[in-house]
């Protein structure tokens, strides 16, 4: 039996709305009056749904690695070759790049940069979080490793750290303003050096 009014807003919605607006301002920058407009709850819901801002925060997190997981492992399964799957993930920074709209990087690095260390629980999220990416370009190399795509005494893991630092310099490259032929020029460097 339920007591009380019942829930009057999707969740779901709420989540990616509070993702959206801490992945381009921040954790700090954040007000709880931006949140409640964002997620169009009121303070009492936002609490009862979530805990706290913190508690709300690590859902965003867990929800957008999710999110970008989700896709590559889809774009992974579905490619023939391991360097071109790496090759389009690194490109798409080039498509954010040519883009118009505020470039707002990549929200797992942001939060590293903001404070990771300050807040354990944060800190763990974003620690699972790059070892779950790692382990994503792992699966490419291994592919491209049995295409002959690359040489075979390559250290995969070793690699894949590689090409994950490269992923995410290229998203702090994109938000600090780097252009499109700028960002295509360092991917097709990267993938010479695999």
């Amino acid at each position: 039996m339920t007591l009380g009014r019942p829930q009057q807003f999707d969740t779901d919605t709420a989540l990616e709305a509070a993702m959206n607006l801490f992945w381009s301002k921040g954790y700090e920058a954040c007000s709880l009056q931006d949140l409640l407009k964002a997620t169009h709850l009121s303070k009492s819901s936002l609490y009862k749904t979530f805990s706290n801002k913190e508690k709300l925060f690590e859902k965003c997190l867990l929800r957008y690695q999710d999110n970008l997981a989700k896709n590559m492992i889809t774009a992974l399964n579905e490619s023939q070759s391991g360097i071109r799957f790496i090759e389009e993930v690194l490109l798409e920074n080039a498509e954010e790049a040519k883009g118009s709209s505020k470039k707002i990087g990549c929200f797992l690095l942001n939060t590293a940069v903001e404070f990771t260390q300050e807040k354990p629980a944060i800190a763990a999220i974003v620690s699972k979080s790059i070892t779950r990416f790692e382990s994503i370009f792992e699966d490419a190399v291994m592919l491209a490793k049995k295409n002959n795509e690359i040489t075979q005494d390559t250290d995969a893991k070793e690699l894949a750290q590689f090409i994950f630092n490269s992923f995410t310099g290229l998203k702090t490259r994109v938000k600090a303003g780097a252009s499109q032929k700028e960002v295509e020029s360092i991917v097709k460097t990267t993938i010479r050096a695999l």
